[in-house]
């Protein structure tokens, strides 16, 4: 699976224009792209949808905020109708936001079951500075976090 995320314009605007969208995400398709992750508002910008899987990405936080503060701002449902074939949420471990994710994190893995979505988890242990804390020990404590909360893809950073 070659799975590009081009998601991150929530964060910091700079990294996709949001005029060559279109033209980056046809490009990543007609270039062997498996699946896009996107958030809800990118997929009326997005080539024909036949040829790449859809991953909706649901969490969000901006750098000029507190960024290891990943909010939902999707449901399941919604991305379903937007025709995802998976979904997509950001966990941070290791900070004092950490269990209001893991909550939204346990409650998005069942709304993933009920529609039959895979769920496609992004962790990362981080700090409230946004530091990388990670250690082998508490890299795998991470990916044994989401895995039980009912992840089907994990990707730890």
């Amino acid at each position: 699976m070659l799975c590009v995320p081009i998601d991150h314009g929530v964060t910091n605007a700079n990294i996709v224009n949001l005029a060559n969208f279109k033209a980056l995400s046809e490009s990543l398709v007609s270039n062997g792209a498996t699946a896009l992750i996107v958030h809800k508002g990118m997929v009326r910008f997005l080539p024909n949808l036949r040829q790449t899987g859809l991953i909706v990405h649901i969490s969000v936080s901006t750098e000029k905020q507190q960024e290891v503060n990943k909010k939902v701002a999707c449901d399941v449902l919604e991305a379903v109708q937007l025709g995802a074939d998976a979904i997509s949420i950001h966990v941070n471990i290791g900070n004092k936001y950490e269990q209001e994710m893991l909550v939204d994190l346990g409650f998005i893995s069942s709304e993933c079951q009920k529609y039959g979505m895979p769920l496609l988890v992004m962790v990362y242990i981080r700090n409230e500075e946004n530091i990388d804390i990670s250690t082998p020990a508490y890299t795998k404590h991470a990916i044994r976090i989401v895995t039980e909360l009912g992840a089907d893809i994990k990707n730890c950073f």
